[in-house]
C-alpha cells in the first residue's frame, strides 16, 4: 500500500472514530506557552495553578523520588525554577496523556498497568540513550517513549472487532504487532497514534518518531528520535518490560545502531548489558514515577 493510500485509509478510520482523546486545554496552552521564549516563570506558573489536578499531581511527581530533590517544592514557581520549562512541560504532558486514557477499557485485549510499565520503560530508556549522545531535550525523547504506542489504545477503544482479529491472531501465530495490524488493518498503530500527536498539536519531533519509531530508516526528515524510540522499545522488550500485545522480540536495524553510535562490548558487539543496567537502575526510580502518574488524585 502506497503512503498516499495509508493516509486516506487511517483519515477514512478517523472519521469513524467519536471522541478522540483531547489534552486539556490548560496543557495544550502550557505546551504553547514553554515553547514562547517570552514567557516567564511567574506566567506559566499562574497559568498552570488553573488546573488544581494537574498542579497537584507536577508537585508530587516533583516530590517524589524519581527526583530525589534534597528539599521539598511547595510551588509550582519553585518547581519551575529548579526544574526548568522544558521538564515542566514534560511532566505535565505525561500527567495529561494518561488522563486523557485513564477511562479506555483494554482488557478484552491487554492489561494497561502493563501498557503503562512498557511505556514508561521505553520513555526511560529514550531518556537515558538521549542523556548519552548529549541531546538538549532528554525530556521530550522522554514524552516521546512515553506516548509511542498510544495507537493501540485508540485502535482497542474505537476499531475493537478489527483489533480483536490482530490480537488474536498475535496469539495464535506470533509475530510482530505492527506487521499484522498492516496487514489487516492497513496501518499501524505507529501511525495511527503518529496521527494523534499531529491532533494534540505537540512538537513534530515527537508525532514524527512515533509515526516512524518501527521504521525509522523509512522517515526522510532527521530520524534521531525515532531511532532513540525503536531502540528502547527493543531495550525495554529484552529487559521483560513487554506491553501485553504479541510476544516476538522485536529485532534490531543495524542503521539504529550504526546512526546512534551505540555503545560496544571489548568483542565489538553492542553492549546490551550497559544499556539494561541502565534502564534497571533508572526503572528503580521510574517506578515511582508511574505510580504518581497512575495515581486517582
Amino acid at each position: 500500500m502506497n503512503e498516499a493510500n495509508r493516509i486516506d485509509r487511517i483519515q477514512r478510520v478517523a472519521r469513524r472514530v467519536s471522541e478522540i482523546p483531547t489534552l486539556s486545554p490548560v496543557m495544550s496552552k502550557v505546551v504553547e506557552m514553554a515553547d514562547d521564549p517570552a514567557t516567564t516563570t511567574s506566567q506559566l506558573a499562574h497559568f498552570i495553578s488553573h488546573d488544581q489536578a494537574i498542579t497537584l499531581k507536577i508537585l508530587k511527581l516533583v516530590n517524589s523520588a524519581y527526583y530525589s530533590l534534597p528539599q521539598r517544592i511547595g510551588t509550582i514557581d519553585m518547581a519551575i525554577v529548579i526544574l526548568g520549562f522544558e521538564e515542566i512541560k514534560n511532566i505535565g504532558l505525561s500527567v495529561a496523556v494518561i488522563d486523557a486514557f485513564k477511562n479506555y477499557d483494554t482488557r478484552h485485549f491487554f492489561d494497561l498497568r502493563h501498557f503503562w510499565v512498557h511505556s514508561v520503560a521505553v520513555a526511560t530508556g529514550c531518556k537515558l540513550i538521549a542523556l548519552e549522545l548529549h541531546q538538549k531535550v532528554p525530556g521530550e525523547a522522554f514524552v516521546a517513549g512515553l506516548i509511542h504506542d498510544i495507537g493501540k489504545l485508540i485502535l482497542s477503544r474505537h476499531l475493537p472487532e478489527e483489533y480483536a482479529r490482530v490480537i488474536d491472531r498475535l496469539r495464535d501465530d506470533g509475530g510482530y504487532d505492527f506487521e499484522v495490524e498492516d496487514e489487516l488493518l492497513g496501518f499501524t498503530h505507529a501511525e495511527a497514534g503518529g496521527w494523534l500527536i499531529k491532533r494534540w498539536n505537540l512538537p513534530d519531533r515527537q508525532a514524527d518518531a512515533v509515526y516512524y519509531h518501527h521504521c525509522p530508516e523509512m522517515f526522510s526528515g532527521d530520524p534521531n528520535m525515532a531511532m532513540i524510540v525503536n531502540f528502547a522499545d527493543i531495550l525495554a522488550w529484552r529487559a521483560g518490560y513487554i506491553s501485553g500485545v504479541g510476544t516476538t522480540l522485536p529485532g534490531l536495524n543495524p542503521e539504529v545502531e550504526r546512526r546512534l553510535q551505540l555503545k560496544q562490548d571489548i568483542g565489538r558487539k553492542l553492549d546490551w548489558e550497559h544499556y539494561q543496567d541502565g534502564l534497571s537502575e533508572g526503572m528503580k526510580r521510574a517506578e515511582h514515577y508511574l505510580s504518581v502518574l497512575y495515581s486517582g488524585d
